[in-house]
């Protein structure tokens, strides 16, 4: 119930999230690493 949790609407676990080494968050509902997709979200990234 904390406000992480109620902001980034997680409603479970395993739930994925890319943070980058600032420690911001760039994508709150990230695929799972054995998603194609998620090879994408990193390009988009660069």
């Amino acid at each position: 119930e904390s406000d992480f949790i109620q902001d980034y609407v997680i409603k479970g676990i395993p739930h994925f999230i890319l943070i980058n080494p600032d420690g911001n968050i760039v994508n709150a509902k990230a695929p799972k690493p054995s998603d194609p997709k998620l090879k994408e979200v990193l390009n988009s990234l660069l």
